[in-house]
């Protein structure tokens, strides 16, 4: 039986069979456990487990949707440029390394090796 482990809101773990769904870890889902419905976590799939559990407490009924880019955009400092992202400044171009959003600097890895501090509003994103 191929059975999910999903951490619900209260923090208990359940495991529920997954009906016609995939989920990944850490997917919110929609699950129908104790005659009600519960929101949760994925943490566990069937293929992470050698030696599953034989008895489901509940059924998976849905992924819940992932937040968008647009629903992040009014976030607090969502105008930072993410860790890990190419762009490029007036002075280089180059991988944004750290942040610091106190000052509105980001620091930079250029393509030639150097650490370059940054005002973070002059910097365009690199597709």
């Amino acid at each position: 039986m191929k059975l999910y482990g999903v951490r619900l809101l209260d923090g208990r773990l359940v495991w529920v069979e997954p009906a016609e769904l995939q989920a990944r870890p850490g997917d919110a889902v929609r699950c129908h456990v104790d005659a009600r419905e519960e929101d949760g976590l994925v943490t566990i799939t069937p293929e992470l487990l050698l030696q599953g559990p034989s008895q489901s407490q509940g059924e998976l009924l849905e992924i819940l949707p992932r937040a968008t880019d647009d629903a992040c955009r009014d976030l607090p400092l969502a105008w930072l440029p993410p860790l890990g992202s190419t762009v490029s400044s007036p002075r280089a171009s180059g991988q944004v390394i750290a942040l610091d959003p106190v000052r509105g600097r980001t620091t930079l890895l250029t393509d030639g090796g150097e650490k370059l501090d940054c005002d973070a509003a002059e910097l365009e994103e690199q597709s």
